[in-house]
């Protein structure tokens, strides 16, 4: 698992932002993948359509974050605090989400479990 360093973080939010706003900027959609972001501070940070694949976000803090479409699949987020968040059609398939706080947070749509298998 890949630490991101704070620096290169910055770096990946501000390259997805002009690319959620479509002002020419590199798609981050995998930059999270795999990542080690234990502990990461993503406070009303907007990370539509993000993808966080296998990701270690335990104890990570995205309060008021946007989170539409952001993709959580098999990550880690013990301890998350998504608390007034909107997390309108995320997927947490197969996420570890024990004692993450989802208080206030938009669900609308959000998919908390693997679909069956056909």
């Amino acid at each position: 698992m890949k630490k991101i360093t704070e620096t290169e973080m910055k770096s990946i939010l501000a390259n997805h932002k002009l690319w959620v706003e479509g002002n020419g900027g590199k798609c981050s959609g995998d930059a999270f993948e795999g990542a080690d972001l234990r502990g990461a501070d993503f406070r009303d940070a907007n990370l539509k359509f993000a993808t966080f694949l296998g990701a270690d976000l335990r104890d990570a803090d995205f309060r008021n974050a946007d989170l539409v479409d952001t993709w959580f699949v098999d990550a880690d987020l013990r301890n998350a605090n998504f608390r007034n968040s909107n997390l309108t059609i995320a997927r947490l398939m197969g996420a570890n989400i024990q004692g993450a706080n989802f208080g206030d947070a938009i669900l609308s749509g959000t998919v908390f479990e693997k679909p069956p298998s056909i």
